[in-house]
């Protein structure tokens, strides 16, 4: 079998470690906005979603937090008015909240607020923890406080009262999930570590209240591992080319053509015609880094993959003006980021490589991780099919670059109102952004993943035969996926 690796091959040292010796800095680019639905359906994708209610609140998790004072707060908002009679919310809490999830009384005075006033005769909850939240402040860092979404049961959370499926022997230990269903596309969100929080390895949980003596009382209160949120979108993303995905990349070689490759390992390429190990030309960059290079390689490495080389040909162009100008194309770089991914390129942040000796030097690891739980056996067995058959992670003939993640937000110039986003591990310990009082973020709702984001939708499929499921993980530090009125500018 195609080796599936996660750690280095034989005796390669990791490349990480050398980027560590690297001292980051703060560079500031500006983003693009690459989504195709925005410019080509924003007006039947406003009329479609107003039908939702999103609002964030933003919240300072250095204070005592006083839930009587916020739900007052939060009463006065005009966005929480249900004309719609909406009976089901979706709320994302960052860690400092996680033990209001465990207090019964405080929730169903928190269903009561999302009534608006609305006689319902039940309302249900999805509630799990995240990171952060997805900021829109000035800086764009990560905050703490509430994003909720709300609708009507039956569409936003189908299936919440089923069982969660049984997780497998290996997904004992992975966190719970919430996935949103854009359509034809979907994006996982791996919840957050809660357990020096409430003792919970990632919290959920699906709530139901029935009405009674004019209010709502908790009848219901389970746990589960993963839980869809559909969204509805209309017109609905058809792929990953129709998602507004943002990330900021500086590339640090030009696009090669993979000439020799086993599974996720990499082990040659061609540079002017002549085949080297893969991981030369990424170390001579590294061991002799420019300042743009030493300001942002202790994130790690990332490596794009396109299958056609005529993908790549605006890349090479892109790495000339960059190595001139210093750090300033991203715009460019996020447009074929994105003509790459619908044109079933991928992404892989490189795990190990470098060194070695005789059939192992010079070997590269990409991330073979595509989803956050384990793939069933059928799953597998399709991916060993395709690795076997020379179409899997980075087959022979393909094109191969490598970047660096710039320590920038891709934050929107306008609040889209739906948004995941990764941070990723941090360079240095970062402060949340806070705010003194309870700020409140209308027609907005996101949260963002230390673990990355996992994207599927699908591929193929032309007349006579059918389509697959692709499958991508985006673990891009800063990165956003997005969907709103303009998207991400």
């Amino acid at each position: 079998m195609a080796p599936v690796l996660g750690k280095p091959v034989g005796a390669m040292p990791l490349l990480v470690s050398r980027l560590c010796r690297l001292a980051p800095t703060s560079l500031s680019l500006t983003n693009s906005n690459m989504g195709r639905i925005s410019r080509r359906g924003a007006h039947d994708l406003r009329s479609r979603v107003k039908d939702l209610t999103r609002l964030t609140f933003l919240m300072n998790p250095s204070q005592p937090t006083d839930y009587a004072k916020v739900l007052a707060t939060a009463k006065k908002h005009p966005r929480l008015k249900n004309p719609d009679k909406h009976d089901a919310a979706v709320l994302l809490v960052t860690p400092e909240y996680s033990r209001a999830l465990e207090d019964d009384q405080l929730m169903a005075d928190f269903a009561q607020l999302m009534t608006g006033g609305t006689n319902v005769s039940q309302f249900h909850i999805a509630a799990g923890v995240v990171d952060t939240l997805r900021a829109h402040g000035p800086s764009g860092g990560p905050q703490s406080g509430i994003s909720l979404l709300r609708g009507h049961s039956q569409h936003l959370l189908p299936r919440l009262w089923e069982p969660s499926p049984l997780k497998a022997v290996e997904d004992t230990d992975a966190a719970s999930v919430l996935a949103f269903d854009l359509g034809h596309v979907s994006v996982t969100l791996p919840l957050a570590n809660t357990i020096f929080h409430n003792q919970r390895p990632s919290t959920l949980f699906a709530y139901r209240f029935d009405a009674a003596n004019g209010g709502l009382r908790l009848t219901q209160r389970v746990e589960k591992s993963a839980q869809t949120v559909n969204l509805a979108l209309d017109p609905a993303p058809r792929s990953i080319a129709d998602v507004n995905v943002s990330m900021a990349l500086l590339p640090i070689t030009r696009p090669r053509r993979i000439a020799n490759s086993f599974g996720n390992i990499v082990r040659r390429i061609e540079v002017d015609g002549e085949s080297i190990p893969a991981s030369t030309e990424l170390e001579d960059v590294l061991n002799n880094p420019s300042d743009v290079v030493k300001s942002n390689a202790l994130r790690g490495v990332w490596a794009i993959v396109a299958p056609q080389e005529s993908l790549m040909a605006e890349f090479d162009s892109s790495y000339n003006s960059i190595a001139q100008a210093g750090s300033g194309n991203s715009q460019r770089t996020t447009s074929q980021v994105q003509n790459i991914l619908a044109n079933r390129g991928r992404i892989y942040k490189i795990l190990s490589g470098g060194g070695g000796w005789g059939t192992k030097k010079g070997l590269l690891s990409l991330d073979p991780q595509e989803s956050h739980f384990s793939l069933s056996e059928e799953e597998e067995m399709d991916r060993f099919m395709k690795e076997m058959s020379d179409s899997g992670f980075a087959p022979a003939d393909s094109s191969i670059q490598f970047f660096l993640a710039l320590d920038e937000s891709t934050t929107p110039r306008e609040h889209p109102w739906f948004s995941l986003s990764v941070a990723g591990e941090p360079a240095s310990d970062e402060a949340h952004e806070t705010t003194d009082t309870m700020e409140a973020v209308t027609e907005s709702f996101g949260a963002c993943s230390n673990k990355g984001l996992f994207v599927s939708w699908p591929q193929g499929g032309g007349a006579g035969s059918e389509s697959t499921l692709a499958r991508w993980k985006l673990s891009v530090p800063n990165s956003v996926i997005s969907i709103g009125n303009g998207g991400v500018l």
